[in-house]
């Protein structure tokens, strides 16, 4: 009865800590499908400001020699996997001339190696995102004004490690018979839009880590899910041979019981 006990005791606690990771998916697969949606969104604002820059004339920045600022934003929170070590693996080969770590998961995994960076929080979700993204524009502005910036990060969808120059901003023009859309100087909304421009492609790149993050912690705890529901099988099985062969006992002993008695 002892062994049948441990089993039910066991089983549980595992069949607890499957709910519990079925949640966590289910909100992990939410806000995933939340990121993809509002990467739609941004896509299209990085897409079309582009194409006005390139219709009002483009830019023609020069590549600074300076090293370059690298933003690396990572998971905020656990069930990730080794994005972190991956995305700190990575940074760890550049040359860059600062860090700028984005994501507290990412930021534990960094002081655990003792990598030194400046450090902000992700947004855990999607409506807290321009609040990050407004930080690490204002990162960049301080810090990296006038250097060549980078973003580090994992693709939403691959999961793969990418970098993405984002600062100077060089866009060849478009076709000069295209009618302009404005009339006004473009030398006087370039400089504006090109902020715009960049400003976009962080909100962007916050998004997109969002994604990754989620996408990442679906996929792990998939794997957690699929090994709970094995391993629940597999005591159930347990469990239904332990209460057999203690039923075997029992009948045994009282069989022998009768047999003693006559």
């Amino acid at each position: 009865m002892i062994a049948i006990d441990k089993l039910i005791s066991h089983r549980a606690s595992l069949y607890g800590f499957g709910r519990v990771a079925r949640a966590l998916r289910t909100m992990a697969a939410a806000r995933l499908h939340q990121a993809h949606q509002a990467q739609i969104v941004a896509d299209l604002q990085v897409q079309t400001l582009f194409q006005i820059i390139a219709r009002l004339g483009g830019i023609d920045a020069p590549c600074p020699s300076l090293p370059p600022f690298v933003i690396v934003v990572g998971p905020e929170h656990g069930f990730t996997g080794n994005m972190s070590a991956r995305l700190l693996d990575e940074a760890a080969g550049m040359q860059p001339g600062d860090f700028l770590l984005v994501g507290a998961a990412l930021v534990r995994e960094a002081r655990i190696r003792r990598f030194e960076a400046g450090t902000l929080s992700l947004a855990a979700h999607i409506k807290a995102a321009r609040i990050t993204a407004d930080q690490v524009n204002a990162e960049i502005s301080t810090r990296a004004d006038s250097r060549p910036v980078g973003i580090l990060a994992a693709d939403p969808m691959t999961l793969q490690l990418t970098y993405q120059r984002l600062f100077p901003v060089q866009i060849k023009p478009l076709d000069h018979k295209i009618a302009p859309l404005i009339h006004l100087p473009a030398r006087d909304l370039i400089p504006a839009l090109t902020m715009r421009y960049r400003r976009a492609i962080v909100d962007r790149a916050i998004i997109g880590a969002i994604a990754a993050e989620n996408r990442a912690r679906r996929q792990r705890l998939d794997n957690a899910l699929d090994g709970v529901d094995e391993r629940l099988d597999q005591l159930d099985r347990e469990l239904a041979r332990a209460r057999q062969d203690a039923i075997t006992v029992e009948l045994g002993d009282l069989i022998g019981g009768i047999i003693s008695a006559a």
